[in-house]
């Protein structure tokens, strides 16, 4: 099977996190910052029937091609989600927002977390902290960019935040990054208790 619509990711990176996912058997997923929906396909497509998976996301880009492409995209979200036998929610908004967050936590917990949402080091850093609770004990939340060091690329600091926030931090942690300073994929696993 072939994705339909652009997949944003570097293909070994995204096949690596594809492995640990199937391995993982997730019921429940999360996706912040779904886009045209690649990354979006490949949860239900590599989901076992009845999964929910929940997309959140809003557009925040001006140019009409960008947009027209992005709007063909997203129209197909539901048809994969019957193809594939899974359950979709789709949440329109910023995940930083009170609300998003509330509508998020309805269908809670998750046991896989994929954040590629926004990309600046505040953005990043409040999706962890919104969202993270609402994992699963042994669950696994993911970031894409997290080679991205905020000195090219407009600013973004996936990379940055998980150097000086999470690499500290005393938890499990996976990482593959192909090209160094290029996209890269993270993954932290939540303590059991």
């Amino acid at each position: 099977m072939k994705c339909p619509v652009k997949v944003a990711q570097r293909r070994s990176e995204l096949n690596w996190l594809l492995a640990i996912y199937q391995e993982l058997k997730p019921k429940r997923v999360l996706e912040i910052g779904s886009l045209y929906g690649g990354t979006l396909w490949h949860w239900m497509a590599h989901a076992e029937p009845k999964t929910v998976i929940v997309s959140m996301d809003f557009t925040i880009y001006t140019n009409p091609r960008k947009l027209r492409m992005i709007g063909d995209g997203q129209k197909q979200w539901q048809g994969w989600a019957d193809q594939f036998g899974v359950t979709f929610q789709r949440i329109k908004g910023d995940s930083t927002n009170v609300e998003t967050v509330q509508k998020a936590e309805k269908y809670a917990p998750y046991d896989f977390i994929f954040v590629d949402g926004g990309h600046y080091y505040e953005i990043v850093n409040a999706d962890w902290k919104n969202y993270w609770p609402m994992l699963n004990p042994n669950g696994l939340m993911a970031f894409h960019d997290i080679a991205w060091d905020g000195t090219d690329r407009k600013g973004q600091q996936v990379g940055k935040w998980w150097n000086e926030r999470i690499k500290p931090l005393p938890i499990e942690k996976m990482e593959m990054i192909e090209v160094p300073g290029s996209y890269g994929i993270g993954i932290l696993v939540k303590p059991n208790g």
